[in-house]
This record gives structure tokens, C-alpha cells and sequence, in this order.
């Protein structure tokens, strides 16, 4: 059993059920852009009563998911499945969450929705 939550893994293509990865989710379903812009009114401004943009908020998320060591390195690079690009060949997490190492990258350069209690626990690192 798996001790940590996995996020940020997608399957290969929106319209490819039968390869290895059938049971991720496809990552065009959580691309939304401006969502960045929305979610930093609703979240910072009640969970912090602070106000914080939407771009910067989406920095502090970028920083925490690269703060971490990476693990579980792995022969050859993993594609971004939007764009293409060399996105990293190893494994980072916080303790309780696992992602790929290019993750960040779906969040810089193409709006991925990121669940709430990441943004929470990137938040909280920094208030430390």
C-alpha cells in the first residue's frame, strides 16, 4: 500500500483508454485558465484575511512543490502531455503527497488546477 496521495499524474492522452496509465485522469480536464485569478479571493481572503493575486499565489504553490528533494529518480524524462518539453525524471513529495517532478510545470504554463490542500500546505510553509 502506498503511503502517500499521488497528484499531478495524467494519462497519456484524453483519448487513449488502453495504454498503462488508462486509470489517470487526462490532464486537458484540468487545465483552466484564470482559475488562479478566482480561487485567491475565495481561499486566501477567508482562510488568511489576507489578499494575495492570483499570479502570486500561484508562485507560492510552484515554490513549495520544487522545495522539495527529489525521489525516486527514473531513466529517461517524462513529455508534458500538452506541450511536449522534457518535464522531469523523478518524484518529490511533502510527507503526505507524491508528484512527478514536471507538476510545477503544468501549473506554470498551463493553468492546472491544483487541489485546495496544496495550496493550504504551500501557504502554511510560508507563514512558518
Amino acid at each position: 500500500m502506498n503511503k502517500y496521495i499521488e497528484i499531478g499524474y495524467w494519462r497519456t492522452s484524453k483519448d487513449k483508454f488502453d495504454d498503462e496509465n488508462c486509470h489517470l485522469p487526462a490532464v486537458e480536464d484540468y487545465i483552466q485558465p484564470g482559475w488562479w485569478d478566482l480561487i485567491y479571493g475565495s481561499f486566501l481572503g477567508h482562510y488568511t484575511g489576507n489578499m494575495v493575486h492570483g499570479d502570486e499565489l500561484k508562485n507560492i504553490v510552484i515554490d513549495y512543490l520544487d522545495s522539495f528533494d527529489k525521489i525516486n529518480h527514473f531513466r529517461g524524462y517524462s513529455g508534458c502531455r500538452v506541450c511536449h518539453c522534457h518535464n522531469g525524471s523523478a518524484e518529490r513529495t511533502d510527507g503526505k503527497y507524491l508528484w512527478p517532478e514536471g507538476y510545477s510545470h503544468y501549473i506554470k504554463e498551463h493553468d492546472v488546477i491544483v487541489p485546495l490542500e496544496i495550496i493550504k500546505r504551500a501557504w502554511n510553509k510560508l507563514k512558518k
